[in-house]
């Protein structure tokens, strides 16, 4: 009897789906019009420079020694005149016999592009002409160009290159679609229904609860399996038609990349399914999951964006990470190019994962409060929740320092900054408490440290470089460290200017905004909702989330875990704000006056890690203790 209801269930849950125009538009017939159109984007573009005009004999001004050059498949004619003639393209003034060429065109017309275009392979092929007849004359048998000439034969395959190429941007789309096509129905089926009431109805009937539960999960999965493979199916229906420019004219993705790759979206959709169930039932309201649905997301997605770093290959520990074991494993079977072990210990552990998430996920829905509904907004905050509150004010301020803060950076660094750290990240916790009418003093932990407790602060702020930089040298090993973003940070760590102005701006106002944001009103928001384990993970990860560049999230979350956790035991802001400002302003220090790179030998920096961690250890354990009372003894 239960699969019978099972069935009935399921086939009602998705009746209900298919005959919603949104869900068909956004979840089944997005992924197929979607891709295709972004893999012909590139194609287009080069097309719309050669416009309408790609077959016409454009009219260009120019000497008659320039008419000389042009050769019929030029498409191009030469009449006396200047640029402002009206059916004139471009316009060409030779100086000297042949010493310069001053082209005058209009690149915002198709037009002029186009004839752009064409005069300049005139000139390239007549400098060819001139310099071959020079050496000539001088009775040299060659040219510079005839000297070492190189030619480079790619032995890779057609279908290798193409796949390569795919391989770094499919991945990532797919986990953004199944993401978002999961999302749209979990937050249907499980929210809405709460919030609509018709969920409560549906328990009175004699369906058994992990029944209803499992048409649920199902419902959703399927949601997240549909967008996949209709995404690799259109993916691969582009590249036949030849919408995409890829190298050779044969068929570039082979149908064994293809059906390997739709197998490895199970899992995923697993995964993906089990975690949107736990995100859906956790919000009160659909208005709520919108809310949440962002930073999910990025984490989420965040993973899957190694597929963009070329020269990262998939190992044993890479295999490990959700999501992006399963987008690298991905960009290896389209690019023809994997192992067979790499690809079993990805599905392995991906099957793992979505186990533990279906677990998780199947506990909380059979709780009575998650299935019927939770409490609204106004009576979450009188119990003394404010977990979403928190979320929301972090979401704020990661997207105003995405789009406001790295602009304003890349304009003056140190005025951006500025602007970055006091309006865009301390302001909004600030303002978010006021708006909550929450007591900033106690939310804040704006209290007196004990004086022992900034001891072992300043200990713990002068080893934290060192352990982060440890932590940043294992993760090499995983993820190498692009060149360019090296140079960036030594670029801002030596900048120009003196040195208390970098202090100011790189250390002294990030240690104190950055500490208000998130070991004050984040961490204050979700002291009561969350244990002192949970809340210290939760706020390390958004603080390194928020560095936002992939090789510097896990380095920067372990320097936010051990600050909140001393937040948390000596509940001061003003230990947290001694640690930061000590670590940037060591390291700033040290790069100016030349000295980090004496501190990278092996053993040097291997013995500094260990002492490193071990002072820092002990510093955690030592704060917030309270001397023992020797009055009764």
């Amino acid at each position: 009897m239960r699969g019978r209801e099972l069935r009935l269930l399921l086939a009602q849950e998705l009746r209900v789906h298919l005959r919603d125009p949104a869900t068909l538009l956004l979840v089944l017939l997005g992924p197929a019009v979607l891709l295709p159109m972004s893999l012909a984007s590139s194609k287009l573009v080069k097309q719309v420079g050669l416009g309408a005009h790609e077959d016409e004999v454009l009219v260009v001004a120019a000497p008659s020694q320039f008419g000389s050059w042009l050769e019929p498949d030029d498409l191009l004619e030469v009449v006396s005149g200047t640029f402002e003639d009206g059916d004139v393209a471009a316009e060409v003034v030779l100086f000297g016999e042949d010493d310069c060429a001053v082209i005058l065109a209009d690149s915002t017309s198709s037009r002029g592009r186009n004839a752009l275009s064409r005069i300049k392979a005139v000139l390239k092929r007549q400098r060819e002409q001139i310099r071959e007849q020079r050496f000539a004359t001088l009775g040299l048998p060659v040219g510079p160009d005839g000297v070492l000439a190189v030619e480079v034969v790619d032995r890779a395959s057609d279908e290798q290159l193409a796949g390569s190429r795919i391989g770094a941007l499919l991945p990532l789309m797919l986990v953004v679609l199944v993401f978002s096509g999961g999302l749209h129905t979990a937050l249907d089926v499980i929210t809405g229904e709460k919030e609509r009431g018709t969920l409560e109805t549906l328990l009175t009937t004699r369906a058994d609860r992990r029944t209803i539960v499992g048409a649920k999960t199902i419902t959703v999965f399927l949601f997240c399996l549909f967008p996949g493979v209709l995404t690799l199916i259109s993916a691969f229906a582009a590249v036949q038609m030849g919408w995409l420019d890829l190298p050779g004219e044969s068929l570039t993705v082979g149908v064994g990349a293809l059906v390997a790759s739709a197998a490895l979206m199970v899992p995923l959709s697993v995964q993906l399914s089990a975690l949107l169930v736990v995100l859906a039932s956790y919000v009160p309201d659909y208005r709520h999951g919108q809310l949440v649905s962002a930073p999910a997301m990025l984490l989420t997605v965040s993973p899957a964006a190694v597929v963009m770093l070329p020269d990262l290959e998939l190992g044993p520990l890479l295999a490990m990470v959700p999501v992006a074991g399963m987008a690298l494993a991905m960009r290896d079977l389209l690019g023809g190019e994997f192992s067979v072990g790499m690809l079993a210990l990805v599905g392995v552990a991906s099957l793992g994962y979505a186990g533990i998430a279906l677990w998780l996920g199947a506990r909380l829905l059979g709780r009575e409060a998650v299935v019927v509904g939770g409490v609204s907004a106004v009576g979450r905050r009188q119990r003394g929740n404010f977990l979403g509150d928190a979320v929301a004010l972090y979401v704020v301020c990661l997207l105003l320092m995405w789009f406001i803060g790295s602009t304003a950076q890349s304009a003056d660094l140190v005025w951006g900054m500025a602007l970055s750290q006091l309006v865009l990240l301390a302001a909004p916790g600030v303002l978010l408490l006021v708006y909550l009418g929450l007591p900033l003093r106690r939310t804040l932990q704006l209290r007196a440290p004990r004086p022992l407790d900034l001891v072992w602060a300043l200990a713990a702020g002068l080893c934290l470089p060192v352990v982060a930089s440890g932590v940043a040298q294992l993760q090499q090993l995983v993820i190498p460290i692009p060149e360019s973003f090296l140079q960036s940070m030594d670029q801002m760590l030596v900048a120009e200017g003196r040195l208390w102005v970098a202090l100011v701006a790189f250390a002294l106002l990030p240690a104190v905004c950055e500490e208000v944001l998130f070991r004050g009103a984040i961490l204050g928001l979700v002291r009561r909702s969350l244990g002192p384990v949970a809340a210290c993970v939760l706020v390390a990860a958004l603080f390194g989330l928020l560095h936002m560049h992939v090789v510097r999230i896990l380095p920067t979350a372990v320097v936010g875990l051990v600050v909140t956790a001393a937040a948390w035991r000596c509940r001061s802001l003003a230990i947290p704000v001694l640690i930061h400002l000590v670590h940037n302003g060591l390291i700033l220090t040290l790069a100016r006056l030349g000295w980090l790179e004496q501190l990278e030998g092996p053993w040097l920096m291997a013995t500094g890690v260990l002492v490193g961690t071990a002072v820092v250890v002990v510093a955690l354990a030592m704060m917030g203790r309270r001397r023992p009372d020797l009055t009764n003894s």
